[in-house]
């Protein structure tokens, strides 16, 4: 049973990867046009990572009163819904995307406490090593994924398509996983463990 939630918990994390990192390729497209687009690029990036900062540490802590899965449900949908915000190519739906990504995109404190949470201690920095590991694949995949759903697109219009709509293409290909994630975190056993050594803290 436990090995089952650890799968489970890795599945969410190696899927929520690969959907931040298949969209990467695609953000250029949101500031074409724009004056100093890299500017703009920069500016989104900041938001992201921005908001993450802020609320990576609030997740965690929520998730240590509440339960590891309420968190992973509220992340996962987060992601669902700023994906969807891309769906218009425009400057504005990206740097929404950035801002309600990247706060509802802090989940790995909570990930690595839902790890600690049911691993033997003897396992843990295995446990630990091979999410780090799944991370890694996930930034290889997605942008492979992205490339190659690109040049799929792109041969079944005959070289036609725009770059618009091969962004949204990507897009939407993002809002499926996203979903699927959403089942896979509703999914996730109800029973919430908390870490003997934070029962100590605490």
């Amino acid at each position: 049973m436990r090995n089952r939630r650890l799968y489970h918990i890795y599945a969410i994390i190696f899927i929520d990867v690969v959907v931040g990192s298949a969209i990467g390729p695609i953000l250029p497209e949101f500031v074409k046009g724009y004056t100093n687009p890299q500017l703009w690029l920069a500016l989104g990036t900041g938001l992201f990572l921005g908001m993450q900062l802020f609320s990576a540490p609030l997740l965690g802590k929520l998730s240590d009163g509440y339960g590891r899965r309420p968190i992973f449900i509220v992340s996962s949908i987060g992601t669902f819904l700023a994906d969807c915000l891309l769906l218009p190519v425009r400057l504005g739906t990206q740097l929404a995307n950035r801002f309600s990504d990247g706060l509802t995109n802090g989940m790995y404190a909570t990930v690595r406490s839902a790890i600690t949470d049911i691993s033997p201690k003897e396992d843990l920095f295995k446990n630990l090593g091979i999410e780090g590991a799944i991370l890694s694949l996930g930034f290889v995949i997605g942008p492979a994924v992205s490339g190659l759903l690109l040049t799929i697109v792109d041969a079944a219009n005959n070289g036609v398509a725009s770059n618009a709509e091969q962004a949204r293409v990507v897009v939407i290909m993002a809002v499926i996983l996203s979903s699927v994630n959403i089942l896979l975190s509703w999914t996730l056993p109800k029973r919430t463990q908390i870490h003997p050594a934070y029962r100590r803290r605490s």
